[in-house]
């Protein structure tokens, strides 16, 4: 079975990050299940070094939020005709290639869908968040209700909709064609911490895994560690980018460890040695791969408690009321007093991902229902 794994926004190709990683690791993924072929932007546009993810409020609105509704309207409309002129060139050469299934992931006021369904070629869509919603952090537009309501017309017409996280629960599609689906991790990772890992003493040693953005909520990263650090012995393990001004805000108060960007083998390196991972901020129904890194090497999860985390593993994390510092400075400092439990928590969050949330498990679930989908006559 042939299928073509389709991508048509080239900010998600940005090397080293989230959706880059995520596209990569589907495409491999399916491989093993399909004779898949990949269409992606030619080239993916380079990483902007604007403003930093810190910011007060005003500094944010001023140096980011666009507020013409106007121009927003605008911006909408020249975004829509760039992806029409896209969709109709790449059509075309989908259409040369008459695979059986084209997976693909979901963009921003992308017609190509409807196009797909207008020439009878099976499309099982992947989409992480909600598109008309992600745009109101750069500027507001009068469309919004409009393109909300294109999204929503998108996912209907799809043969299939894997919504990664619980936005499926956002929808309610009445044609109940889609699945709230989980990230993952490879096994090749986990195996790297085969062995349930002990109690430990000695200072906390907490991580923050991430591009960060305004939505990890970076003020009560800052905001509850700074608090946590003001009683506890502990020290902060920055992985990733963007993250320079969280460790500029904490100096003084704990020792704060930079590693940048890491490769697979020394992230598993460094959390081999790390005892409690953040999650700081998330969107009500969205999922986060660091969950799955952090899990996988054993380490005790600190995160809001949100529709999504809480609906998946609700069992397993240590949760914190939304956008509540001190409440995430309280549920470390639980967690600092209570070693064993810690360990415990860590080595079964481990065993749960090994045994439901494996790439492997995941896209296997995934090639099950597309394969059932093109058996069909009427798919």
């Amino acid at each position: 079975m042939k299928g073509i794994y389709l991508v048509s926004e080239m900010s998600c190709l940005y090397p080293g990050s989230g959706a880059s990683q995520h596209i990569r690791t589907g495409f491999d993924q399916l491989s093993k299940h399909f004779d898949m072929e990949a269409l992606f932007p030619e080239a993916a546009p380079k990483p902007s070094s604007n403003a930093t993810a810190v910011s007060s409020d005003r500094q944010r609105n001023a140096n980011v939020l666009d507020r013409s509704r106007l121009r927003g309207g605008l911006r909408d409309g020249k975004h829509f005709l760039g992806q029409l002129r896209y969709s109709t060139s790449i059509i075309r050469e989908v259409q040369r290639k008459a695979p059986d299934f084209v997976y693909y992931r979901a963009a921003f006021l992308d017609p190509l869908p409807i196009f797909l369904r207008a020439r009878g070629i099976p499309c099982i869509i992947e989409a992480n968040g909600l598109q008309f919603e992600a745009r109101r952090k750069y500027y507001r537009s009068p469309l919004e209700c409009w393109n909300r309501h294109c999204e929503h017309r998108t996912y209907r017409l799809a043969s299939h909709v894997f919504f990664v996280g619980s936005y499926g629960d956002y929808w309610k599609l009445p044609e109940q064609n889609w699945t709230n689906v989980e990230n993952g991790v490879e096994t090749e990772f986990l195996d790297r911490f085969q062995f349930p890992r002990p109690p430990r003493s000695g200072p906390l040693r907490i991580a923050f895994v991430g591009s960060l953005m305004q939505h990890h909520r970076p003020d009560v990263l800052v905001a509850a560690v700074s608090e946590f650090a003001d009683s506890h012995k502990a020290e902060l393990h920055l992985i990733g980018s963007k993250l320079q001004p969280v460790a500029d805000a904490l100096r003084g108060k704990l020792r704060v460890i930079e590693h940048g960007f890491l490769d697979r083998d020394a992230l598993a390196a460094v959390l081999r040695d790390l005892d409690v991972g953040l999650v700081s901020g998330v969107p009500k129904y969205q999922s986060q791969m660091k969950l799955f890194d952090y899990g996988a090497a054993r380490m005790a999860v600190v995160a809001p408690q949100t529709h999504h985390l809480q609906g998946w593993h609700g069992d397993l994390l240590s949760f914190f009321p939304p956008g509540d510092a001190s409440g995430m400075a309280a549920t470390l400092s639980q967690l600092a007093g209570d070693r064993e439990r810690v360990a415990l928590l860590g080595n079964r969050l481990h065993e749960r991902i090994r045994e439901r949330f494996t790439w492997d498990r995941i896209f296997a679930h995934k090639a099950n229902v597309i394969s059932s989908l093109i058996a069909r006559p009427d798919s």
